[in-house]
């Protein structure tokens, strides 16, 4: 009897070990994906490779990353990470993305914005006069810019002193990471100068 209730213990391990054994051989391939399409613009862009892995460049740090694992290990988000001045809180993501906006009981959105300049984006922040101040439309045109290049829809987030910009979609092709890199620049320039305010 102790052999029949051992068996199938040792037969429920076994499968643990054969999903997790899988599991971490898909992690390192999404890796080894993530790095060998950070690599082909690493030299372009004057960056180098770090653990995560990313891209850091002068300008900020490229991620690729599989943000539904383990359910889905496919590449499916690429991320531009910069750091920011100040403790402001903001976010700018379009109108179909409005459940991504940065909410809470102290982050709302700014009803003081020109609905025109808007245009299809949501607007989010902890400071209203901080958010007047910074979505400008040099702002929302690069934003749209960069949509553009990448065929994809960006997220804006400032918090906790990082500027994140955030796509869904895993970019492919040296291309569209070099359009990705140089858009968020971009974005990140308009947003420099008015932090320091």
């Amino acid at each position: 009897m102790l052999c029949l209730g051992i068996v199938p213990v040792l037969g429920a391990l076994y499968l643990a070990r054969g999903r997790m054994r899988s599991l971490d051989q898909m992690r390192e391939r999404i890796e080894g994906d993530c790095r060998c399409r950070l690599e082909c613009v690493a030299t372009a862009l004057a960056g180098k490779l770090i653990d995560g892995p990313a891209l850091q460049t002068a300008a900020g740090v490229i991620s690729l990353r599989a943000s539904r694992a383990p359910q889905s290990m496919v590449i499916d988000q690429t991320v531009f990470a910069a750091p920011a001045a100040g403790g402001h809180v903001l976010s700018i993501v379009g109108k179909p993305d409005s459940a991504c906006a940065i909410r809470s009981r102290f982050i709302r959105p700014v009803p003081s914005l020109d609905p025109d300049l808007l245009a299809g984006y949501l607007v989010t922040s902890s400071d209203e006069g901080f958010a007047r101040t910074v979505v400008t439309r040099p702002l929302l045109d690069a934003l749209r810019s960069l949509d553009t290049r990448i065929r994809g829809r960006t997220q804006l987030r400032v918090t906790g002193g990082a500027i994140a910009i955030v796509v869904n979609r895993g970019l492919s092709t040296p291309g569209e990471l070099l359009a990705f890199h140089e858009g968020c620049g971009e974005v990140v320039r308009l947003l420099r100068p008015v932090e320091r305010d």
